[in-house]
């Protein structure tokens, strides 16, 4: 609109009369707008400005089929029409702009809501993880001390032992709340570089074989491993050492954890495939939420904080992946992720 005549309607709040439109297009003949209603046989014009609260809110096209139609006495009734119909625009854009700021108020007070509802989850869930922890130590702790109740050496080193599992479960609590409080406040930094996918996983299955083994469960890789991808390595493994861990922890004794990868166009998709007990439908959708508690169960008592996969989901999703678990309720689950290839490898 910027040069044209409307801007000086606009500019001026001044109403326009034209009873000659064939005679304005020839000396006009840029102007688009005025050839296509002279095709559709219009010759009188008259343009008045709408105006809400002294803000041009837009225009009002008076017409007809003859010329000479418009006097300057029509300009008035016209104007009062051009008045009243302003104030209609500009009640309903109060009206729509109510409306818009009334779903976002509902949008926020609904995830306000949300975000109580799992922080008081959250506190909950933490408060009995790090209580149990705690009063078994306390509880052993007494044990060692109380003068009255002489232990063996290997007494004495079986509490121990149960002590430092007990604060190991803590730590991993403590450090899996750490890491997903920074990567939803954005304090994580993610520094992608190229990273060859053969050792990446070589490494990763090899310290993870001599976790299996007390289950006799064993860990392979399937596929070709050459190549590299485009992402932060130390993030990357945190992603697998929550997803191999879950894979060992609720298959059987004497399992196969399979994992594989595959590249598709611009992005590596790997693959973790487990003999446990599937999911169930209703289950997938609340899989990667933090703290969320299934009905599945360790096959070895094995403890967990239920913040890996939430974890492992903001990791993928800060590399612009994608993360998912195709289940099978009876026969595993193979949880999935893609990542990107390494930008000098791309088409």
């Amino acid at each position: 609109m910027a040069g044209s005549s409307l801007e000086k309607i606009i500019q001026t709040g001044q109403p326009r009369i034209i009873n000659d439109l064939v005679q304005y297009l020839r000396q006009k003949p840029e102007s688009e707008s005025t050839r296509l209603i002279v095709n559709e046989g219009i010759r009188s014009s008259l343009t008045c400005p709408l105006i809400a609260n002294g803000v041009p809110i837009g225009f009002i096209f008076f017409s007809n089929t003859q010329t000479n139609t418009y006097t300057n006495e029509h300009i008035e009734r016209y104007m009062q029409i051009a008045e009243q119909l302003s104030v209609i625009v500009e009640k309903g854009n109060l009206v729509s702009q109510l409306a818009a700021q009334k779903e976002l108020l509902e949008q926020q007070n609904a995830e306000l809501r949300r975000l109580s509802v799992l922080k008081n989850n959250l506190l909950g869930m933490v408060a009995h993880d790090l209580r149990n922890p705690v009063a078994i130590i306390q509880m052993m702790t007494a044990i060692l001390r109380n003068p009255n109740l002489p232990r063996s050496p290997e007494e004495r080193r079986r509490l121990l032992d149960e002590i430092y599992r007990q604060t190991e479960h803590m730590l991993l609590l403590l450090n899996d709340l750490l890491d997903l409080s920074q990567i939803e406040n954005g304090t994580v930094t993610i520094s992608p570089e190229p990273v060859p996918i053969e050792s990446l996983l070589e490494e990763t299955v090899n310290r993870h074989q001599m976790l299996a083994a007390p289950k006799h469960t064993r860990i392979e890789l399937t596929d070709e491993l050459n190549g590299k991808l485009y992402a932060d390595s130390l993030r990357i493994r945190q992603v697998l050492d929550n997803l191999i861990p879950n894979a060992t922890k609720f298959s059987p004794p004497g399992s196969v954890i399979t994992i594989s990868v595959e590249r598709d166009g611009n992005w590596w998709k790997f693959s973790v495939t487990d003999q446990g007990p599937g999911i169930s439908p209703e289950e997938r959708s609340r899989m990667f939420e933090a703290f969320s508690r299934l009905s599945a169960r360790p096959t070895g008592g094995e403890k967990s904080t239920c913040l890996g996969l939430a974890i492992a989901r903001k990791v993928v999703l800060a590399h612009g992946g994608v993360i998912d678990v195709s289940p099978t309720p009876g026969q595993g689950a193979t949880f999935w992720f893609t990542l990107p290839a390494d930008p000098l490898e791309r088409a």
